[in-house]
């Protein structure tokens, strides 16, 4: 008996050790699973929804065959005796194509798809569109970062401004959805673009005002999808068509039946790679950059991938996408709370089938909650503390699901989705149903911080790693910990290149530059400078660059100071807390006053990359200092007008981030 009960309590342990191993251990990544997730990606599946091959029970479509799905599933089967609109989207994270969806949602409930047509279009694939033929063109687009068109939109602006001349499309109508966020000096201007070129080649207003959206104001996007219907109800826009659509017949020309790593492949050769066709660059070095010793120090990694046979081109100023994964840890206590095992089998957005695992690990975002995805709890909960919570969060004089409800705001900007489902335990929800609540897993973008002058097939980046604690629980980082813990030398990661061409070198490189960029965004000046070396660039180089220590965080110091000790840069530090008072980089700038501006006077661009919460304003001040102190009888507003001019001769460039 005694044996018994020793072999029992044996079990148990054993059972609790590799159950706690498994959930904790994060920063050991498992060799087995990394290795199957690379397997994983070199198959032919679609990595824009991840599924893993199963038994399967559905059939699983081939690219083509989503792509048609998804613009013609709000339109009539034939698309012939019915009018038609093209909702197209312009997104970099994927909440334009949420949005649009949404638009065509609307409208097809509206007038009914024997009434209206609806077709969903990419505005990456514009050039099958006849606009000559077309009458109603809805366009959601956001804008990534401050004021840069997203990567899919970029040809669709360029190219409409080229192969159309002033007032030449007559018969198209349209209207422009721009999404933004208000942090940026330059909120929704990629939509203002669209609107204004869309305006000079139609040679008309828009149908309605255009909307303007902060961030992810449902409200205000309903407000705007309901205006347009109200147009059409009252206007004569449409007219009824009696042919097929010639839309299925250019989709089948242009991109066949080609298949490229499960994706609808184009039928030219230089296609190149993007979100829903990434390059699978293999990691070959990772090097820690900083002092990282203590909680409090700064984690920060250089990484370089290879690019061989990519076709992947860069440029300095260009910034390289990475498609993550989630933390397995972070799954697992997701699951946990949803009382599911991770095996339950649902439905991805091709009807194909997939587990609940792998759609957590792979598709969704776990960490932002959507604040819909509360309302769903609402229908869920059944404690009365939960639906006491959840009235008070979401109450309609406080602005309901809307920007204006602060109190919404606060609550969901301290809180990930397992803390939400944590803590209205009551809820008994149904999976398929919970996953639709979650937002897409989007891909992270780096500043790219090498040249390809130098090595034309290697690429790097530099990585501030994401580690905190939320609520009494360790927290991380999406993609930085999936770079630094979750990905080996040797394995292979899905990327993508992100064109930035409102960050450039001058064309002429005898012009000095100045550039101004703390912690990491030094990475795309490091680039600069092997460009400008490679190059011969005969203009002066001047770097201020800011980090907490010399010691800790000064990046790529040794690299920096070659540059200095070979007189090829000028070098600013502010360590800002080597001593006790703080300083930062617009304080060192403000003692080089004279010095910037007699740059500036030698017709200088000014380049400022890294946070555009504080660090960018700080500098903007400092800049409008600087101007008004040489400028004799230059007041702020002069001064501010001085900076607007540098800006349009792209004299002031700014890549800055709102976290």
């Amino acid at each position: 008996m005694a044996l018994l009960v020793v072999l029992l309590v044996f079990l148990v342990t054993a059972i609790y050790v590799v159950f706690f191993c498994n959930l904790c251990d994060t920063k050991k990544p498992d060799k087995l699973k990394e290795k199957r997730f690379e397997n994983f990606l070199l198959k032919k599946v679609d990595l824009s929804v991840r599924t893993t091959e199963t038994q399967g029970k559905k059939k699983t479509l081939s690219p083509l065959e989503r792509l048609k799905q998804e613009v013609f599933q709000h339109a009539s089967p034939s698309c012939t005796g019915t009018k038609r609109v093209i909702v197209a989207y312009g997104t970099e994270y994927g909440f334009s194509r949420e949005v649009a969806k949404k638009i065509a949602e609307r409208l097809s409930q509206h007038f009914g798809t024997d009434s209206i047509s609806v077709r969903l279009l990419n505005l990456l694939h514009w050039e099958i569109v006849d606009w000559k033929r077309e009458e109603l063109t809805l366009v959601a687009c956001s804008t990534t970062g401050d004021g840069v068109l997203p990567n899919e939109a970029k040809d669709f602006y360029d190219g409409l401004k080229e192969k159309f001349e002033e007032g030449e499309l007559q018969n198209l109508n349209f209207a422009v959805l721009a999404l933004g966020d208000r942090g940026y000096p330059h909120f929704c201007r990629a939509g203002k673009l669209i609107e204004e070129t869309l305006k000079n080649i139609t040679g008309k207003e828009s149908i309605v005002a255009r909307g303007e959206v902060d961030q992810e104001d449902w409200p205000v996007i309903e407000d705007w999808i309901d205006n347009v219907i109200g147009c059409l109800d009252n206007k004569d826009l449409l007219t009824v068509t009696t042919s097929a659509d010639y839309l299925e017949e250019a989709l089948d020309m242009k991109f066949g039946t080609n298949d490229v790593n499960g994706y609808v492949g184009s039928t030219f050769p230089d296609a190149g790679h993007s979100k829903e066709n990434p390059f699978l660059a293999k990691v070959l070095e990772r090097r820690l950059l900083t002092k990282y010793e203590l909680s409090d120090d700064k984690e920060v990694l250089h990484i370089e991938l290879d690019l061989s046979n990519s076709g992947i081109q860069y440029t300095p100023g260009d910034a390289l996408a990475v498609l993550p994964t989630n933390c397995p840890k972070q799954v697992e206590r997701l699951l946990v709370a949803l009382g599911a095992t991770g095996e339950e089998e649902l439905s991805s957005s091709d009807n194909s089938p997939i587990s609940l695992k792998n759609i957590l690990t792979y598709n969704l975002d776990i960490k932002n909650v959507k604040p819909e995805l509360l309302m769903f709890l609402r229908q869920c909960a059944y404690s009365d503390n939960d639906l006491k919570v959840l009235d008070e969060l979401l109450d309609v004089e406080k602005g309901g699901l809307s920007k204006k409800n602060e109190v919404l705001r606060g609550y969901l900007a301290s809180r990930e989705v397992y803390d939400v489902l944590a803590e209205f335990s009551s809820a008994s929800v149904d999976l398929q149903k919970f996953v639709q609540h979650l937002r897409p897993l989007s891909p992270r973008y780096y500043s790219i911080s090498s040249s390809s002058l130098v090595d034309s097939n290697r690429v790097s980046i530099t990585v501030a790693v994401v580690r905190y604690e939320l609520l009494g629980l360790d927290r991380v980082g999406v993609a930085t910990t999936y770079l630094a813990d979750r990905v080996d030398i040797g394995n292979r990661i899905p990327v993508f290149l992100s064109k930035n061409d409102n960050f450039r070198l001058p064309s002429n490189g005898s012009t000095p530059i100045i550039m101004i960029g703390p912690g990491t965004g030094i990475a795309p000046f490091r680039a600069f400078l092997l460009e400008r070396e490679r190059m011969g660039s005969t203009g002066r180089n001047v770097l201020f660059f800011g980090c907490r220590h010399k010691d800790g965080d000064f990046l790529y110091a040794n690299e920096l100071q070659a540059f200095v000790d070979r007189g090829f840069l000028d070098l600013f530090v502010a360590f800002s807390r080597d001593q006790p008072k703080k300083i930062y980089v617009q304080d060192v700038m403000l003692e080089q006053s004279a010095f910037l501006w007699s740059l500036l006077e030698q017709g200088a661009h000014v380049y400022v990359c890294g946070d555009g919460t504080r660090m960018a304003n700080d500098v903007h001040e400092a800049w409008l200092r600087i101007i008004s102190s040489h400028r004799p009888g230059c007041s702020r507003e002069d001064a501010l007008e001085f900076m607007e001019a540098l800006e349009r001769n792209s004299r002031y460039q700014r890549d800055v981030w709102i976290t």
